[in-house]
């Protein structure tokens, strides 16, 4: 049976609950295969950040939200989105997110859903 190859798309939203949170991006690659995936911040004025990530079988990569999106070092937004987009089946890559301020104890989940391209 021939491997499932078509663009699968996650998105997130995050909001930040005052200007000392940060956020991290979690990708994980399930599979026996290296696969790429495309993160995107989505902007509304200045269009996307983008950055394609390579991912060994098996491994998580660990990224800061302002990494991937430059609208999150922007200490007057305080809310974006991310689109992780790579080929292969359901799940070959898991995306989870969080965000938190240490310093006050506070943290958040960032939940990614499944987007039909």
């Amino acid at each position: 049976m021939p491997e499932d190859n078509t663009l699968k798309a996650l998105e997130g939203l995050w909001w930040k609950h005052d200007n000392g949170v940060h956020g991290t991006i979690s990708l994980s690659n399930t599979t026996d295969q290296q696969r790429t995936a495309t993160l995107r911040g989505m902007r509304e004025a200045s269009g996307l950040d983008e950055r394609q990530v390579d991912l060994a079988p098996h491994t998580t990569q660990v990224f800061a939200l302002e990494q991937i999106s430059r609208e999150a070092s922007d200490s007057d937004n305080r809310a974006g989105g991310v689109r992780v987009e790579y080929k292969g089946p359901h799940g070959a890559i898991m995306v989870t997110g969080s965000l938190a301020n240490e310093s006050e104890g506070y943290s958040a989940n960032m939940p990614f859903w499944s987007h039909e391209s």
